[in-house]
């Protein structure tokens, strides 16, 4: 009698453990599904939605495609769009059937068969904002968007092969570099001189190590623009917040606390822009809520990786070093921080790559080099 009263029991809880695994699992699918119609909905009706300021990019691109005169970056963003068949006439419609198209391929690569990550409320207001985020800055033609389709589609959504997936990543980014963004190449020199550095047990004297490191090669590059060009490379951000001061998108904006007449003044002003960029020490606008919004929810599911970095331990990733490099040279360049936005949200399948080891997933996170 009392054997068939524990095997009930049992039973009980079995099937008691089925129901709740069932309800968690409807529930999965239900936050996806419901991304997925949400985000597309924000898609193809972003022009009317988003501002005008959001669309400069894509503008400036249409009027390339018509002729227009512009730098090799953008010129080169153009004649990738040509070859697809992509016009200054192109139907917004088209852009967004394509936005929709690989945004659909990303969301089922990821999460067709990790919908449980969504369920964790973290995770799911992360991935909202990348869905409007990529709604406002990945569904139409522009730089950012070449940027998530050469270097990070075909390495975090295609391949799933560990090694395959390192040297695709860093083939596309070298190419990347050398014909879109050139500052690309700073942060692959960057990402490899922490990947090689020597590391301790330390978390003060790798913390200490990471920083030397960083300030070191800043140095080195604030010190050969000025003499390849005999002037301030900071300058680039000043020059585009100066015909900006007196528009209305401005509000965001980076300002310089000094002219970057010295080494020493540059080096002030890059402190300056990393406080403004780690800091909410003065919100004006709404793209700088949103931003550091992101930028705390990064460092959240980023916990467990960068725990792992401080404390010197191998199994530290190389796209985390990528993304810590790219945030700083962030720093040099950007002249707001809605810019500083909409370049990183390229890399929310990266982010989410990384994240994975914090639900206690076993994923290899590192590439050894022998």
């Amino acid at each position: 009698m009392e054997n068939r009263s524990l095997r009930n029991t049992r039973m009980h809880v079995i099937y008691k453990n089925k129901i709740d695994t069932r309800h968690d699992a409807l529930i999965s699918e239900f936050l996806f599904v419901s991304l997925i119609i949400g985000t597309l909905f924000l898609i193809f009706f972003s022009r009317s939605i988003f501002p005008e300021k959001y669309f400069f990019d894509n503008q400036m691109i249409r009027a390339i495609l018509n002729g227009y005169i512009a730098d090799s970056s953008y010129t080169n963003v153009a004649k990738v769009y040509k070859l697809f068949g992509m016009t200054a006439t192109t139907s917004p419609i088209i852009e967004s059937l394509v936005a929709a198209l690989v945004f659909v391929i990303t969301m089922l690569s990821l999460f067709l068969k990790k919908a449980s990550w969504i369920r964790n409320k973290t995770n799911f207001l992360f991935l909202s904002m990348w869905g409007g985020f990529y709604a406002a800055y990945l569904s139409q033609m522009a730089k950012d968007q070449i940027a998530f389709l050469i270097v990070i589609f075909p390495a975090f959504i295609l391949i799933k092969d560990e090694k395959v997936r390192f040297w695709t990543f860093l083939l596309c980014a070298l190419i990347y570099a050398a014909f879109f963004r050139t500052y690309w190449f700073l942060i692959i020199i960057m990402t490899f001189s922490l990947r090689f550095f020597p590391k301790t047990h330390s978390k003060f004297v790798n913390v200490f190590r990471i920083t030397f490191v960083l300030v070191l090669e800043l140095i080195v590059i604030l010190v050969f623009y000025r003499l390849l060009h005999g002037s301030s490379i900071l300058d680039i951000r000043d020059s585009i917040n100066a015909v900006r001061i007196d528009t209305g998108n401005s509000q965001s904006m980076i300002q310089s606390l000094f002219k970057n007449t010295n080494l020493f003044y540059e080096l002030a002003n890059i402190g300056y822009t990393e406080i403004i960029m780690t800091l909410p020490v003065h919100l004006s606008a709404l793209s700088q809520i949103m931003y550091y919004a992101w930028l705390y929810l990064i460092l959240f599911l980023l916990k467990e990786p960068f725990k792992q970095l401080l404390d010197g331990r191998t199994e530290c990733s190389i796209y985390l070093l990528f993304l810590l490099s790219y945030i700083l040279v962030q720093v040099l360049f950007e002249p707001d921080l809605g810019s500083c936005l909409r370049h990183q949200i390229i890399f929310f399948p990266v982010i989410f790559y990384l994240s994975k080891r914090n639900s206690g997933e076993k994923t290899a996170l590192r590439v050894k080099f022998r």
